[in-house]
């Protein structure tokens, strides 16, 4: 085993720290001690240093039985704030989100508004107007119906939005860490973060929007698998023919056909489907019957609003920076 510098010792412990004191919100040393393995001195020097910084604050004594009264420490979420910006098409509209959450992920503001022709600078001037109003906010990210590539935005429905140009003006309007994020990747991410899902399984998530071409995202675990250039799942491209403009098609039946070519390649434990009145009877019926050579089939998740795991995984992404890294304690 290679021995660690004992900065980088400190740090680790500093992050394993950090985690559990956002995970129970509120501890007193020995309880620390007894979930981190660490001493009682140690985790007097780590915590003083968290409390000099703000990350967490020292709260009440805890009634001791006839000892001394216990010090409880109770996590700061207020340390640093993360906003959130993702578009969503709702009734053939494109909407403009934006959130803001505490390091807990507890909503602190939500807004909606229409997405205007002049995106790239709406979508600015509310981050840098957010910022301004709130001085706690360290991250951003953003969610796109298009593809990006690290700060380019290789194509979106948005057409003012396809570019780098977004990424520019954020960084330079709010001075912040910025991240943008396809619409889909994002969805999974958040599906599997409420679903408290197992790291070794694998989940795959397609969205069917009124009078458009549908997308997908794959996660392994909690790993995105986006693949060459991020273009994994882009299922438009697949050989189905459709008319996605087309309201009076048998959806369920073109699912259907999505479900066993994914299920095909991918084989994966679980697809989630997105798509506004759904008929889940049918669907059933259309995958029984198409899949009906399948030695396995993935659990189905029918859902009719993207809404609510988007915004999780947008939410997630832009508290990933502000949050410790996973470490093997």
């Amino acid at each position: 085993m290679v021995e660690l510098p004992g900065q980088q010792i400190k740090q680790r412990n500093l992050n394993h720290i950090r985690k559990l004191m956002r995970k129970f919100s509120t501890a007193t040393k020995t309880q620390l001690a007894n979930e981190s393995k660490l001493s009682t001195v140690t985790l007097g020097s780590l915590m003083s240093e968290l409390a000099l910084n703000n990350e967490v604050t020292v709260d009440k004594l805890m009634p001791s039985r006839g000892g001394r009264p216990a010090q409880v420490y109770r996590f700061n979420a207020d340390y640093a704030h993360a906003l959130g910006l993702y578009v969503l098409q709702t009734n053939q509209v494109y909407m403009l989100y934006t959130i803001t959450v505490d390091l807990q992920g507890k909503i602190l503001t939500c807004e909606c508004v229409i997405l205007e022709s002049e995106a790239r600078n709406q979508i600015v001037a509310i981050a840098k107007e957010k910022c301004q109003n709130d001085s706690l906010i360290k991250s951003i990210s953003v969610g796109i119906p298009g593809q990006a590539l690290h700060s380019n935005i290789l194509f979106c429905d948005v057409a003012d939005l396809v570019g780098d140009s977004l990424y520019e003006m954020l960084k330079t309007a709010t001075k912040q860490e910025i991240m943008i994020e396809n619409d889909m990747n994002a969805a999974v991410y958040g599906y599997a973060d409420r679903a408290c899902l197992h790291d070794n399984e694998c989940t795959v998530s397609i969205y069917f929007p009124m009078g458009m071409p549908p997308g997908g995202g794959i996660l392994l675990g909690q790993r995105l698998i986006r693949g060459k250039m991020g273009m994994a799942g882009e299922i438009s491209a697949l050989p189905i023919s459709v008319n996605w403009k087309k309201p009076d098609q048998p959806i369920e039946e073109i699912i259907a056909l999505f479900i066993q070519i994914i299920n095909a390649l991918l084989a994966p434990d679980r697809i989630v489907v997105y798509r506004e009145n759904l008929n889940q009877s049918h669907l059933s019926k259309a995958i029984k019957k198409t899949c009906q050579n399948h030695h396995s089939l993935p659990e189905i998740i029918a859902d009719e609003s993207l809404e609510r795991d988007y915004m999780l995984g947008i939410t997630k992404l832009a508290l990933s920076p502000l949050l410790p890294k996973q470490s093997n304690f």
